[in-house]
């Protein structure tokens, strides 16, 4: 399911950038096209995902992605389209949900339920509450500023989506 989400957002992505870079022009010579830092870094976190062994790895891995997401939203809110940041909103919660919500479930129960495990997982599950709760403080703020009125859906979906997953994780720590 994981693997899925993974080539899922990177088929999105690479799809994404195919029709929004420039077409060649036909009066110049071929020229490579410039590199995408943030397409770059969803190839190296798909990776890693792939590589990540427990649940626990990959929460770290998804954690990194869904920030890297919440961030391009962010920085894109100021320029891109409507579409575009609607694409980075629908991703941002597809790997909430679909990725920490549910690898979060995964490491609870798959865990040892030792006490040092416990709360080594109580403190993983906070500490991601803690940063999706930022991630909703920050697009709640870009709202309610000067963003285009068009980049506003997309930032309260990534609220939203960040509220529910910081929801989700807070109770799974609440309910040992």
């Amino acid at each position: 399911m994981l693997g899925g989400l993974a080539a899922a957002v990177l088929v999105v992505l690479g799809g994404w950038w195919v029709l929004t870079r420039p077409g060649p022009s036909t009066t110049t010579p071929y020229v490579e096209a410039p590199r995408d830092p943030f397409l770059e870094k969803m190839v190296r976190w798909d990776l890693d995902l792939a590589k990540a062994g427990s649940p626990g790895e990959k929460l770290q891995v998804l954690d990194r992605m869904a920030d890297g997401i919440s961030n391009q939203a962010r920085m894109l809110a100021l320029v891109a389209n409507a579409d575009e940041l609607g694409d980075l909103a629908k991703w941002f919660d597809k790997v909430v949900k679909d990725g920490l919500v549910y690898q979060a479930d995964q490491a609870k129960k798959t865990s040892m339920n030792t006490p040092a495990q416990s709360a080594e997982r109580k403190a993983q599950f906070d500490s991601l509450a803690t940063k999706l709760a930022d991630m909703a403080d920050q697009a709640e703020k870009m709202v309610t500023g000067a963003v285009k009125e068009d980049a506003k859906p997309a930032l309260q979906h990534i609220a939203k989506s960040a509220r529910e997953g910081e929801k989700n994780l807070r109770a799974m720590t609440a309910s040992r």
